[in-house]
């Protein structure tokens, strides 16, 4: 209908460029305009599971400077009581496989960024680079060359904090520099590099300009892929310690 009415009004202006086709053309696209208004916005998510959400009411925004990579990120500020509720809610979430501490890091904090961005939350990713070594209550002494998370900024004091989500580790968010020496023990020589990237970085390969400016597509699938393994993985491990 709509459809029928832009097109008639469209021939008769080319047809008869005068006033009255102007008139014309002016009273279809009130009609158009009338149509559109009364049909309200349509809901393409609706009928849609897997569609990701985005809620309606995102928190402020700020700013974090990562020198090392030369790259400025645009992150939620929240407050240490909203924080604990998110992390909470992440933290018990069964597909993302906190326990498997050997491998993963990457993945899980994708998936987390993209879950609280459906929250209205605005995450970026702290890496660290180096000597790394932890103990998992599962799988004992653990060691990488590099670590991931998501970050936010939290309101503290008058300051914006770079805080750390990032359940595998520890019970709560953690401001950044207590997560990071907790991996390397507190030592220097033990870190080569710490740096923040978007939401959209992956893994260290994007840590340089240009960032990525999505969610790609093949980031999703290898996201879901490594955590579906790791929790086949992990459940077995945990069989076996039962045993």
């Amino acid at each position: 209908m709509l459809k029928k009415i832009i097109l008639s009004a469209l021939i008769a202006f080319i047809t008869f460029p005068n006033l009255s086709a102007q008139d014309e053309l002016k009273s279809s696209f009130e009609k158009v305009y009338g149509a559109l208004k009364q049909a309200g916005t349509i809901n393409y998510q609706e009928n849609c599971p897997t569609c990701l959400k985005v809620a309606n009411n995102p928190k402020k925004l700020s700013n974090l400077v990562s020198e090392s990579n030369h790259q400025t990120i645009e992150l939620s500020v929240v407050t240490e009581k909203e924080l604990a509720k998110y992390f909470d809610e992440l933290a018990s979430n069964e597909n993302i496989p906190f326990g498997y501490a050997y491998d993963g890091c990457y993945a899980r904090a994708h998936k987390m960024s993209r879950i609280l961005e459906g929250k209205g939350i605005i995450t970026g990713k702290a890496f660290v680079e180096g000597n790394l070594n932890v103990v998992s209550p599962l799988l004992g002494k653990v060691n990488w060359w590099y670590h991931v998370a998501p970050v936010v900024l939290v309101k503290k004091d008058g300051k914006e904090i770079p805080y750390v989500i990032d359940p595998s580790l520890f019970k709560k968010p953690i401001p950044f520099n207590e997560w990071r020496d907790l991996m390397t023990g507190g030592k220097k020589e033990n870190l080569d590099n710490q740096y923040f990237t978007n939401r959209f970085s992956y893994t260290p390969n994007d840590k340089a300009p240009p960032p990525k400016l999505s969610f790609t597509d093949d980031d999703i699938a290898s996201t879901q892929s490594t955590m579906a393994g790791y929790r086949n993985t992990l459940s077995q491990i945990v069989k076996n310690h039962a045993k």
